[in-house]
């Protein structure tokens, strides 16, 4: 898993920007939030003999796109924002290290993995992994024991290019795909750029409570899975989370970009009250968690699909009322005030991509729109 130290960054202030102009400062936030520089050698030759070797390419995925229709057809999309990685020699008889890092580009995918040094290097090649810098990652690749949860492995999915012996100064690698074993793993990472490009806030963190030394949002994806559709909240009093504060997808999840947002939008949810449980409710009670479900035999059993399901309610509490719908718009319907809260607990947006209305925090039904 790649390692980088965090920056801090002053907000930004002035108009709004144009769409591109727009990407361009989602690119360099994210490089400064992860403390990397793209496409930047670890190191610079200063030397008037330095010579300057790149692999340049788009990295690419396949995926089946559920957002497409029921048939979900097989498309392919650029990977942006994606870590990699040039490794190789820096001479014929040195070790193999890693050379430069940097982040695919934010809106096409494209990278250039170069080196600057006193010679050309040899065997070298590109590794990518399944992470943003360091504020998204989807882990979940190797070997996993029979019957373990996804979260129970910490690796990144990654892999690497061919590797070339004697570079050219510039080799063109062209589109360069993900193996279809991890296909979906760059989709979440893909994914999840959208989620960070709404975060709203000049801070390169994911919310404003932090400016540096930013919280990592972690999936946990297996095509093997025992469990997944749900976040995994920080344990609380009485219930049986496994306090990962991850997001757990399993098998074909991956196929719809609405249910990776709609579970990372809990975690983000939680990051937005800055980790704190709404004073007036429980952790059961909250759009953070949803219906309640029985553990299984010391162990989750498959919740239903994009919800999450901590332990059975607290006896003090009765059930949630059924859950109101918004508008289009994202404002809540009429009638959402005579159905949206009951014994306590808050009202639910149900089709707004899992979020509570912000009334809802404090157990108080919103006014109808």
């Amino acid at each position: 898993m790649p390692i980088r130290s965090q920056a801090p960054s002053a907000p930004t202030t002035g108009p709004t920007a144009a769409p591109t102009t727009r990407r361009r400062v989602l690119a360099a936030a994210l490089a400064v939030g992860a403390g990397i520089a793209l496409a930047t050698p670890l190191t610079a030759g200063t030397a008037a003999a330095a010579s300057t070797t790149c692999l340049n390419g788009t990295l690419a995925f396949d995926h089946n796109d559920a957002e497409a229709g029921t048939h979900k057809p097989l498309v392919t999309q650029r990977a942006r924002n994606s870590n990699w990685e040039l490794w190789g020699r820096r001479t014929a008889s040195g070790q193999v290290e890693r050379l430069s890092s940097g982040l695919t580009g934010a809106t096409d995918g494209r990278f250039s993995a170069c080196h600057t040094g006193t010679a050309a290097p040899r065997d070298v090649h590109v590794r990518f992994f399944s992470s943003a810098g360091t504020l998204w990652r989807v882990v979940g690749a190797g070997t996993a024991k029979q019957g373990d949860p996804n979260w129970k492995n910490t690796t990144q999915y990654t892999f690497t290019t061919a590797t070339r012996n004697t570079p050219a100064a510039t080799t063109d690698l062209g589109t360069v795909k993900v193996p279809t074993a991890m296909q979906q793993a760059w989709k979440i990472t893909d994914t999840l750029n959208q989620l960070y490009g709404k975060r709203g806030t000049g801070s390169p963190c994911w919310t404003a409570h932090q400016t540096s030394a930013c919280d990592q949002l972690t999936v946990a994806w297996r095509q093997d899975g025992s469990s997944g559709g749900y976040w995994d909240h920080p344990s609380f009093p009485g219930d049986t989370s496994d306090g990962t504060d991850w997001v757990v997808l399993k098998a074909d999840d991956p196929d719809s970009k609405h249910l990776i947002l709609h579970e990372a939008g809990h975690w983000f949810q939680w990051q937005l009250h800055n980790k704190q449980w709404p004073p007036s409710a429980t952790a059961t009670a909250t759009a953070w968690t949803k219906a309640p479900r029985p553990p299984a035999a010391g162990r989750r059993a498959s919740p239903t699909p994009s919800r999450r399901t901590p332990s059975a309610t607290p006896a003090t509490r009765s059930a949630p009322a059924t859950p109101t719908t918004c508008s289009t718009s994202g404002s809540w319907a009429a009638g959402a005030r005579a159905t949206g809260s009951r014994a306590g607990w808050p009202p639910h947006c149900s089709n707004c991509g899992g979020r509570a209305d912000p009334t809802a925090v404090t157990g108080t039904a919103p006014s109808s729109s």
